[in-house]
């Protein structure tokens, strides 16, 4: 035995072994050699390559197991899980003595990657071999399933332990618990720990640390609480990992945050930086930034530096002139600290992939990332060519194309601070073009705002187009917001439709959208979640039910343009004109429309041509469960451009001419009753007539005096107008008028117009082109 190491043929060539009294008939059976074999092979060999690597030791191994052991627990280290089932796979062929250390190290390698599925495919084998699993064994089976994604089954098997004549000790539920926390199963986190206590089982930091981690995920901020004293009573020291998942629970609690802080320089625990973020955060979701300020600026005294991101979230709670003051200090700051970094011309030219840089300033440039790339893999790829490091504060998903800014520099450099900086604090407006399906928002120049919570779910498995994330609608997601605007509205050409699958809907009555959206935060697939969980998804988006066609070959999303400043606070305005796979479609689609034109010019006099669409469910397949998209049965109808109604959120009609501009209108989500499906907000398009009935009342308005009237869509059901607010203007003068006539109330349902009573894009129509108004009304 060599002292210290137990494993002799695992020495290095300078251990005094592989001189030439060194016996070499055992060289190739080393496991040092074989190992380092194995491992130029790369991540997947072929089967081949491996036994062709590993049959001249299988003698030897024979003999020795342990050298086999040695090597496939490096194979364990490195994570090499498919290397190392193929080596036990060759072992087992060839008839060499495998015992559980050989299983539990290719479980191990598994584990590491997450491959639950063949490390419990590696333990059914080593059951039907007659090999007895250890703890350890069913601890990395645990671990690889918490990893996967599978916390029931890393359950499952803690309760399978005691069937093998193995009892679960402390580092076998830290494990368990360790699986439900990384699927954030609180409920079952605080199960586990209550059968702890039941077993006397000792619980250490770590066993805390799952509990506290869970409940910081699941926003339990109480149980959080609770369970960070009572680690008081068992005598567990909580230390800056507990601290810090408690006051991320603390989110909405900013005072409690700021107290767990002292308590920690109390206790002397060491206060990082996650801590003194949450705490910031914390305050800054309830708008108190004096004290986020002064949380930043302890910060800044103490190890932890406050970079950009931290100082932009202060100023995201602060007044715009208070955000703009700071901003300038700040800028000023970095600025001072920066030096100019020289940049060669050949880094402008695009590579083999379409990257290319399309803008530079001071502190930052721009470049242009094509679709099939990775944010991640662009600015290494841009960094690698520079020979200087870089820093984005946003990114763009995989399949999305467009321009995106990087800083000249390290996440803590001047330059890195004030790119993070303006992204923290919602201080860069970014512009994206897309292409969706669904009934459109609206004519050209229909602009609006979606307004929902967002929550992002890890997937089991990748779906169709690769993915493993996917974001839906949720009260209990974080806040998101984007605007949009309908560019155009483009038919699709019937001998197109062949490519869409047979169930959709789309056709030459239901074009296709072009929308210029703005993204107001900055949540993970925001856009796309945002327009599916409308009914209206991207055009190639499979992940949220966007149709899928040869016309059409990916994503059709954009980043076209950002606007924000540079160190010199110069704007800086980098643009990506559309990738020429887009443009194609574009063309091909706006041909389609000219024809079209062309062809109703040339025809007889126009006639409105009406479509009905009955009672028809839109579905989004598994993709968003939580959603029922229903669209009433409607009929719309195809009006000349200078006949179309004007209708947002809210329309006001003023004695003069009506403005072409369109309202600005905001979708959110109404709360769903028990029992309810989860719907968007109401569709206030929706043109469904208001019936009369007895009880009404009807008044008399004359628009020639320049005062406006003020009406709305009722939310309720989105259907009928209603007075918005009785304000100076026709309504307050025809109240004032006399005591003998019937009053108007806020809330009062107009029904009918001039004697017109049909949809409500029509009533607000008459509202608008008449100057005399003849309203009945009903009691709201």
């Amino acid at each position: 035995m060599v002292p210290g190491g137990g494993v002799p043929w695992l020495r290095d060539d300078g251990s005094g072994r592989s001189g030439p009294n060194w016996r070499s008939t055992s060289r190739r059976g080393r496991g040092q050699d074989i190992l380092q074999t194995l491992i130029a092979l790369g991540p997947h060999p072929s089967q081949s390559a491996v036994g062709t690597a590993c049959r001249p030791c299988f003698h030897f191994w024979r003999s020795n197991p342990r050298a086999a052991t040695a090597v496939l627990t490096g194979l364990a280290k490195r994570a090499l899980w498919d290397v190392s089932t193929k080596v036990l796979r060759l072992m087992l062929e060839e008839g060499v003595d495998v015992n559980h250390f050989h299983f539990t190290s290719v479980i191990s390698a598994c584990e590491k990657k997450g491959k639950w599925d063949i490390a419990l495919s590696v333990l059914s084998t080593m059951k039907h071999r007659l090999v007895l699993p250890t703890e350890v064994t069913y601890n990395a089976a645990m671990s690889a399933c918490g990893k996967g994604g599978q916390s029931s089954v890393a359950v499952d098997l803690l309760r399978e332990m005691p069937s093998e004549d193995l009892f679960p000790d402390s580092i076998s539920y830290n494990t368990a618990m360790n699986a439900c926390a990384f699927s954030g199963l609180w409920q079952l986190v605080l199960a586990l720990l209550e059968e702890m206590n039941l077993k006397k089982l000792p619980k250490s930091v770590s066993t805390y640390g799952s509990v506290l981690t869970t409940c910081a995920s699941a926003k339990q901020w109480q149980l959080a609480f609770a369970t960070l004293r009572q680690m008081d009573a068992q005598l567990v020291v909580p230390d800056t990992a507990c601290y810090s998942a408690v006051i991320t629970a603390l989110e909405n609690r900013w005072d409690d945050a700021v107290q767990l802080l002292r308590e920690m320089s109390t206790e002397a625990v060491e206060v990082d930086e996650i801590c003194f973020n949450s705490a910031i955060s914390a305050c800054c979701s309830c708008m108190q930034w004096p004290k986020a300020m002064a949380l930043t600026l302890q910060m800044e005294d103490s190890l932890c530096a406050a970079n950009g991101i931290i100082w932009g979230t202060v100023a995201s709670a602060m007044a715009p002139e208070d955000r703009e003051a700071l901003a300038e200090r700040l800028r000023r700051r970095w600025r001072g600290n920066w030096q100019e970094v020289k940049l060669m011309p050949e880094v402008f030219k695009a590579d083999a992939t379409g990257l290319r840089v399309v803008r530079r300033a001071a502190g930052m440039l721009a470049f242009y990332k094509p679709a099939g790339v990775s944010s991640e893999a662009a600015v290494a790829s841009l960094s690698h060519r520079l020979r200087l490091p870089l820093t984005r504060a946003s990114r763009l998903d995989g399949d999305t194309s467009g321009v995106l800014p990087v800083a000249l520099g390290k996440l803590t450099s001047p330059s890195g601070c004030w790119l993070n900086f303006q992204f923290a604090a919602r201080m860069v407006s970014k512009e994206y073009v897309c292409l969706c399906s669904g009934e459109p928002f609206g004519p050209r120049g229909t602009t609006g705002v979606i307004s929902s919570p967002l929550l992002s779910e890890t997937l089991a498995s990748a779906d169709p187009s690769g993915s493993t994330l996917r974001v839906r609608w949720a009260k209990e997601g974080k806040e998101a917001r984007t605007e949009y605007e309908v560019k155009d509205l483009l038919p699709i050409p019937s001998a197109m439709l062949s490519d869409l699958p047979r169930s959709t809907s789309l056709g030459v009555e239901f074009p296709l959208s072009l929308l210029l959206v703005k993204p107001l935060t900055g949540r993970t697939h925001q856009i796309r979640a945002h327009l599916a969980g409308l009914g209206r998804p991207v055009m190639g988006d499979p992940l949220y039910g966007g149709y899928v066609a040869k016309w059409c070959p990916r994503l059709f999303l954009h980043c076209y343009r950002l606007l924000l400043r540079d160190l010199d606070n110069q704007p800086f305005n980098p643009a990506a004109s559309l990738a020429p796979e887009l443009n194609r479609t574009l063309e091909l689609l706006r041909g389609v429309k000219e024809h079209r034109k062309r062809r109703s010019v040339e025809g007889s006099a126009w006639q409105g041509n009406l479509t009905i669409f009955g009672r028809s469910e839109v579905g989004l397949g598994n993709n968003l469960p939580e959603f029922s998209h229903i669209f009433l049965g409607r009929v719309i109808a195809n009006l000349p451009p200078s006949w179309r109604p004007v209708m947002g959120n809210s329309a006001c009609c003023t004695g003069t001419e009506a403005s072409t501009d369109h309202d600005l209108k905001e979708v959110t989500r109404k709360d769903a009753a028990p029992g309810v499906a989860d719907l968007p907000g109401p569709d206030v398009n929706a043109p469904v007539a208001a019936q009369g009935s007895a009880g009404d009342y009807t008044i008399f308005l004359d628009k020639s005096t320049g005062a406006r009237l003020s009406i709305d869509v009722d939310h309720k059901d989105g259907e009928t107008l209603l007075i918005e607010v009785i304000n100076p203007g026709l309504v307050q003068d025809w109240n004032e008028k006399g005591a003998n006539q019937d009053k108007v109330h806020v809330g009062d349902r107009i029904i009918e117009v001039n004697g017109i009573a049909k949809d409500v894009l029509q009533l607000v129509d008459e509202c608008k082109k008449n100057q005399v108004l003849t309203l009945k009304l009903r009691r709201g």
